[in-house]
């Protein structure tokens, strides 16, 4: 039986990020130190969002590969086997929060939990409702988690 790795972030068992309650980098920031292809792996105590804007991604997870079309998202669990292989110059980032705080955030809407306890994939295209708003969001949280600006805490949350 071939053992999965566990990390806090891929490549990484540093636990700085679980003191963070977001981590938010764009796919090229991690995927390209690693030929663009990120390993099956899994995170014990983390959710995340893959949200690629532009450009190919090829996604495993639990087993079953995809090829879903951009703009996507890909919501995961924690414990959730995954890994991705994408095409160089893929656009898009990877937020990470430690699955606590996501808990913490479904407690003022408990019917949507379920939507979170399983791997996700949302088609974001043109015809979505609200699907160019996942983008922009995701964009503007990028942005201020990159920048350094006194209310960059509270804009994030």
């Amino acid at each position: 039986m071939e053992l999965v790795p566990t990390y806090t972030l891929y490549g990484e068992n540093d636990d700085d990020i679980e003191e963070q309650w977001l981590h938010c980098e764009s796919i090229a920031a991690r995927s390209a130190l690693f030929g663009w292809e990120i390993q099956a792996h899994r995170h014990h105590h983390f959710f995340q969002i893959l949200y690629v804007r532009r450009g190919p991604v090829e996604a495993v997870i639990e087993g079953r590969t995809i090829a879903p079309p951009a703009p996507v998202a890909i919501a995961m669990p924690p414990r959730a086997v995954h890994g991705y292989r994408f095409a160089e110059g893929v656009e898009g980032h990877v937020v990470t929060l430690p699955f606590g705080r996501v808990e913490r955030l479904l407690d003022a809407c408990p019917e949507a939990r379920e939507i979170f306890l399983r791997p996700r994939v949302v088609d974001l295209g043109a015809a979505r409702p609200g699907a160019a708003e996942v983008g922009r969001q995701i964009d503007a949280l990028a942005a201020e988690f990159a920048g350094g600006g006194a209310w960059r805490s509270p804009l994030i949350e």
